[in-house]
This record gives structure tokens, sequence and C-alpha cells, in this order.
């Protein structure tokens, strides 16, 4: 009866009943419904209450996109039920957990359920998975649903998987329907109306677009807001639609004294705390309208109460990586069709609505999002197939994309495979962690890494913090870079990872770093507090530089340059934005991210690092070579013969180097220098100091050609 009650008028109740005849039928569906069909909770809610003989004594795995999505979707849920969250229904994210030995539907992160698969491939006491908002197609999304299709082609065929979205135009979803079931059948595509009422929706024009004018773009969501604000049917409210933090804050800023007296702003992104991300979704206490000032978290899997138009700037964030140089780089981009298309129907949910479009209307939109696994680092991805090589038995691929080869995920299905390219430099990068051998299976290290649910980067620094005695200061260390850089468009703290460690040390209790006033930093407490004492007295740069061994940065002379550069280890070249920071001084430096410009020879920016002790680095590999984890190896002791063009001689010199870079130097005996095999002498050097460029045409012109080695022929 309550479910009843709570389904009816939604358009999902259509069709509730061919889903738990299908999933009573077989063991896969694909559901379609766009925002506001009742998908995401009332689905979930039929289940618990059919309560079939395939699900007793387990439970439902209702997979969200997000945290705030999955703690949303549970609190629903738990509020239709009439029950207190935890009870039978409950979440489970990475950070926090609602849930008993009572709970039924648990609403988790696709990482959660990932790290889930991981320590139990075969998914014991789990009913049915359900893979909410998949038309987003985030690597962890293909990923799950990937395994999830090899645990019912292995050990557990009476899994149920249930894969629902808001849209699966363009073939997607009748691909996911043949993945899910064998050859030549395919599991039921259902298909659920939407409940939208008619949306006016008027362009504006693009304000500069992508890379438009400074600041255009802020003062046009601006406008536009205030003028949706007046405009809005019913005096509802207005969602507005922008790329990222950065831009809000902006926006936030130029409404501020501008919106009507009893308005408000709030903010909806990841990084806010819960409280303030609730503000924004649920209803004011007072009933007052507002703007509410959101990214593409708010398209789908979440309802902002009370909105009656939106803004959409018509742009996303998303992230891509350069695999020759390992760097990944936020991209702002055009928001697909099928993303607009779900931001427009937000403002006909409650009656007839108005959209304010900042483009052109003939402009050209991409039909959907492009599949993050084709450009996004696959680390993670690639850790997760080393550890589950063994223990996964999937049989032959049906789609004829397997691999021998463990870490490439043998025999799997793939609705679109890890490129090839992408997948070598997770591997190779994997390796230099130490995470896998090189025949691509998981080692002890990798294991533990994979346990803790962190990009391998950040994972490997805790085991290192581990061994050295500095757990603490690691897992906060890798709690700040692996989230959101929130402290991006601040002046202060810049750059320089310690003080922006001292500003989270100096915050309150519950508080946010998005909210929080950059003030003076020198009355924070010493970044001591944070590094356990005397024992990790320089330990944060050589704890950044465990993560990213290729990012070591050895600042070099400025010359005619306009800006002092660093050479990385891995060869190549960045510069600091702020040459008056902190970390301007500093011979090295431990970078946890740079970007800026790809391509055209440009350096990239440093945008977060630490600065980087030689002894402190030499303490953290001697901490780490006796531990669990195995040593680090970052750093490799040589002996090389070198021309000394002032000498004319051959000398010997010791060298302890860190990929491409030269950390110590000291001359050896030149009895040592000799013994060494001639070919590690640098006679192009010897050379180059010896003769003049004229010398050194006539040398290369007339070097004999290799010819072509003569064989034998067989008798």
């Amino acid at each position: 009866m309550v479910l009843a009650a709570a389904a009816e008028g939604l358009p999902i109740q259509a069709v509730l009943s061919d889903v738990l005849a299908a999933l009573d039928a077989g063991n896969a569906l694909v559901l379609q419904a766009p925002p506001g069909a009742g998908k995401t909770t009332i689905v979930p809610l039929a289940l618990l209450q059919h309560a079939p003989a395939w699900l007793q004594g387990t439970t439902v795995l209702v997979a969200e996109p997000r945290r705030l999505a999955a703690r949303a979707a549970a609190t629903r849920m738990a509020a239709l039920l009439g029950e207190r969250l935890g009870a039978r229904v409950g979440y489970r994210t990475r950070v926090d957990s609602v849930a008993s030995r009572d709970t039924v539907v648990l609403a988790v992160t696709t990482g959660v359920l990932l790290r889930r698969l991981q320590r139990d491939p075969a998914l014991r006491g789990v009913g049915a998975v359900v893979l909410d908002e998949f038309h987003e197609r985030s690597v962890d999304a293909d990923l799950a649903l990937t395994l999830c299709a090899a645990c019912q082609a292995g050990p557990r065929p009476d899994l149920r998987v249930l894969v629902m979205s808001a849209t699966l135009g363009g073939g997607l979803g009748e691909r996911i329907a043949a993945l899910l079931a064998p050859l030549p059948a395919a599991a039921p595509l259902l298909v659920s109306k939407g409940r939208t009422f008619p949306v006016h929706t008027v362009y504006l024009g693009s304000p500069g677009g992508v890379r438009g004018e400074r600041g255009a773009l802020e003062r046009a969501v601006a406008a536009a807001a205030l003028r949706a604000l007046a405009e809005a049917p019913g005096r509802g409210s207005v969602l507005c639609f922008l790329p990222g933090i950065n831009e809000i804050r902006k926006v936030k800023g130029l409404l501020e004294g501008r919106v009507p007296e009893g308005a408000r702003i709030r903010l909806l992104h990841g990084a806010l705390s819960q409280s303030t991300q609730d503000a924004a979704v649920l209803p004011e206490p007072d009933g007052a309208r507002r703007i509410v000032l959101a990214t593409s978290i708010a398209e789908a899997s979440l309802t902002v109460a009370g909105v009656r138009a939106v803004v959409d700037a018509g742009l996303a964030r998303r992230l891509t990586h350069d695999f020759s140089t390992g760097l990944s780089r936020l991209m702002t981009v055009r928001a697909s069709r099928s993303a607009v298309d779900q931001r427009q129907g937000r403002a006909g949910r409650l009656g007839s609505g108005l959209c304010f479009r900042l483009w052109a209307e003939q402009a050209k939109l991409p039909d959907a999002p492009q599949p993050e696994i084709q450009d996004t680092d696959l680390a993670s991805l690639a850790l997760a197939l080393a550890v589950l090589a063994r223990g996964l038995e999937t049989g032959a691929g049906r789609n004829g994309q397997g691999s021998e080869h463990p870490g490439e995920g043998g025999n799997l299905r793939w609705l679109d495979p890890p490129p090839a390219e992408a997948l070598a430099a997770a591997q190779a990068l994997l390796r230099s962690l130490g995470a896998v051998d090189n025949a691509g299976t998981a080692t002890a290290a990798g294991r533990r890494m994979a346990d803790l649910g962190e990009h391998p980067r950040l994972a490997r620094m805790v085991l290192a913090a581990d061994d050295a005695g500095l757990a603490a200061a690691g897992c906060v260390i890798a709690a700040v870079l692996g989230e959101r850089d929130v402290f991006h468009g601040h002046a202060r703290p810049g750059a320089d990872l310690a003080a922006r460690l001292r500003v989270i040390a100096a915050m309150s209790d519950g508080q946010q770093l998005a909210e929080l006033e950059m003030g003076d930093l020198a009355a924070a407490p010493d970044m001591h507090a944070v590094e356990s004492g005397d024992k990790g007295e320089g330990a944060l740069g050589a704890l950044v530089a465990a993560a990213y061994p290729d990012r070591v940065a050895q600042r070099r002379d400025r010359g005619n340059r306009a800006r002092a550069g660093y050479t990385l280890s891995n060869g190549a070249s960045a510069c600091l934005l702020n040459e008056r920071g902190s970390l301007a001084a500093e011979p090295l430096l431990a970078v946890a991210s740079l970007g800026g410009e790809a391509g055209n020879n440009r350096n990239d920016f440093i945008y977060v690092a630490a600065a980087l002790r030689l002894d402190a680095l030499q303490r953290l590999e001697s901490a780490c070579a006796g531990g669990p984890a195995g040593g680090l190896g970052l750093m490799q002791e040589e002996t090389v013969a070198v021309w000394a063009p002032s000498r004319r001689d051959v000398l010997g010199r010791w060298r302890l180097r860190l990929g491409c870079l030269v950390l110590q130097e000291e001359p050896v005996d030149l009895p040592d220098a000799v013994a060494l095999p001639l070919q590690r002498i640098d006679w192009d050097g010897v050379l180059r100091d010896m003769l003049s460029p004229g010398q050194l045409r006539l040398l290369e012109e007339a070097a004999p050609k290799p010819r072509p080695e003569k064989r034998e022929q067989a008798p």
C-alpha cells in the first residue's frame, strides 16, 4: 500500500509489473526512463515489496554515480516507507555509511560496488545490482557492468542486473541488452514515458563560447538568472547549470546584492558539505524562492525542489588523459544534446517551465557524451583487473574482445573495450608503483592498494606513509589530493600543498573547504601537526614523490627565459604560476597536479606541489625497503665516464638519479672510471667538445653508412 501511494501518478507505475516479471523470468533488464519518472526510488522499493524467492536473504545494491545521489536516493526511499534511514533502506559511500543488519536496499556509489566486486567477485549475499544513470558512461560504470556480466557468466547466474538510465539513445540500450544475455537472445529493454510539462525555450546566443572573453560567461549566466527569476512561471525557483566550481563562485559574487528581497542563492556541487547540498535540494523552510547554481550533478538522479526555470550555459567539464605525458587535463567542452535536454526537463517537472540557453539555436552539439573509458586515466581500472585476474572465471568472451593478459581483463565483455594505448600506459604506471609485476599480475602491495579504494598513486603513498610510521599524515594528504581542487580560483594558498594542509588543519569541525574564507595563513597550526612531529620532518614532499615519481621537478637556470622553469623526472617541463610564492626558491619539488596548454611546446603549470628534500626522500626509501609494501625504488645509483672539456680527459662520476634527473653527483677515482666498459662513455659528447662544427659535418659525411648484414644460405 505504501508503494502504491508513492508510485501513484508517476510514469514508472505503468511498467512496474513488466520490470518485476522480467526479473523473475531472467537475470537481466535494461530500463530507460526520463528524469522524474520515478525509476531511482520506486523500482528498488518495488523489488523490496515484491520479495521474490530469488531475493530472499539477500541485498539489492543500487549503484549511483555520486555520493550525493546515493544519499539522496536512500533518504527518499526511506521516507516513502515511513522508516528511519538505515532500517530496510540505507546507503554506503567512501566517506560514510548508514545501514544495519535489517537493510535490504542499499544505495552505494559505483566505486563502493567496484571495491566489493574486487573483494568478492561472486557478490555473495547480493540478489540484484541496479546500475543507475548509466548514460553518463563513467569508467567505473562501464567496469561495473563488465564485472557484473562476468559474475553472471561465472559463479552467479542467478544474480539480477538491472541497468537504468534517463536516455539510452544511439543503440546504447540494445548494446547493453546484448552484452547482458547470451546470444542470440538479449535482455529485455523496457521504455517508460516521462512526465514533463511544456518548457518554453529561449536561445540567448553564446557569450563567447568555450574560450570567450574573460568573465563573459559568468556575467551572461547572472543576467539570465535574474531574468529567469522574474519570469519563472508560478513564481518558481531557478536552476543554473555551470561547468565548474570556479564559475559557480563567480556567478554567486555577481548575484549577491542583486537578487530580490527574500530570494536566496544556493550552491550545489560535489565539494560541499552534506548540509549545504541538502539546503540546495530541499525546499526552503519558509517557502522562499531561490537561484540554485549547480554543476552537472543536478542533471539527473537528483530533484531540486521548486524549480520552474533553468539557465543552461551549455558547457561541461571533462577530464581527459594525455597518454604520452601521463597527465590528466580538465577541459571545458560543449555539453551533449542528451545532457542539455535533461537540464531543460528540470524546468517542466511541476508545471509549464522556462529555459534560457546560452548558445545559438543552430549550434551543433554532440548527441551523447563520449564514454569516459576512451580518453581517461585507466590506472584504477587496470589495477582492478590485475587483482581480479585470478578471481573471475568468465569463460570465452562473447564479443571477441577478450585478452589473455591478466592486466587486460582476459575474456571480459565490454561495451567499449579499454584502448590498448591507454591500458599499456596504465600498466606501466602500476609497474613503476610496484602494484603489478612484469607479467601484469597484482603484487601483494598492489592488492593492498586496491583495498584502499584510492587512485593507485595515492594508495601507494598511503602504504609508504604507513611503512614510515606516518599513516595519519598519509591519509590526510591522500584525502586532500583525492578530492576536487576546491582551492582552484583562490589566490591563496596557491600551489604549496603544505599551506593547503595548514588551512585544513585550521578549520573547525565540519567546515568545508569550499566554504572557508581564505584569510591569514600565518596563524594556522604548523604543518608538523599534520606530519606527526619530528618523525615527519620534510616528509610531505617525500610522500608526494612516492605517489608521483614521474613528477619530481628540478629547478633549472632561468637563462633568458621569461619564467624560471623545472625539468620533471619524466623529461617534461613545467613552471610555477606564481614565481613569488613560497615554493619559488625550492630547488626540488614533488608535483601532485599540473596542467595547462597541451602541445605547442609550452610548459605545463604546476598547480599543487610540495618542497622536496633529498634527505627526507632517502629516509622514506629506507623505511619502505623493509616494509610489507616493498621498497619504492625511486632513486638509482650509477657510475659513468664523462668527457671533461677543460681537462680534455675522461673522468669518472658517481650519480644519484631519479628518472632523468641527476640529484647528486660526485667524482670517483680515475681507475674506477677506466674500468668501465667503453660503451658507457659519452662519445658524442667527447666529439662535440673536441671538434668544431665544420669538422663534425665532415665526419658525418665521411662516416660509412651501415650495410645490410649478409646471411649465409643454407646448403
